[in-house]
């Protein structure tokens, strides 16, 4: 009978010792998967810091695109004013002349919008 009990007790420490490697194996794979998870999180984290600096960055751009296609209508307005102001001098009749002069009236209204743009800009 004691041999009996000395197989039974040897059978349970076999159990007991493949159950303990496995636990230890098991707590391993959860460390490494810890882990990794960890390290996907830091990446996950710099990338949106990245973004939000690159969305930074784009609106600043935007700023300083709208401020030079403000200053870009500007002088074009103001080659219009000279072109328009040299051909009034240039026409003969009344009649193109307050046709000239509208046209200048709302180029120059124009320029003010526009200049008063660019100081709130600057």
């Amino acid at each position: 009978m004691s041999n009996v009990y000395k197989i039974i007790l040897v059978l349970i420490l076999i159990l007991s010792i493949g159950h303990l490697l496995k636990s230890i194996f098991n707590d391993r794979a959860l460390d490494k998967i810890e882990t990794e998870l960890k390290l996907v999180k830091q990446s996950l984290d710099s990338a949106l810091f990245s973004n939000q600096k690159a969305k930074t960055e784009i609106e600043q751009l935007q700023a300083v695109i709208s401020n030079y296609q403000l200053e870009n209508e500007t002088i074009q307005n103001e080659i219009d004013i000279v072109n328009l102001e040299h051909e009034r001098a240039k026409v003969g009749t009344f009649k193109q002349r307050i046709v000239i002069d509208s046209l200048l009236k709302v180029k120059q209204e124009r320029l003010i919008t526009l200049k008063a743009k660019d100081s709130v800009f600057n």
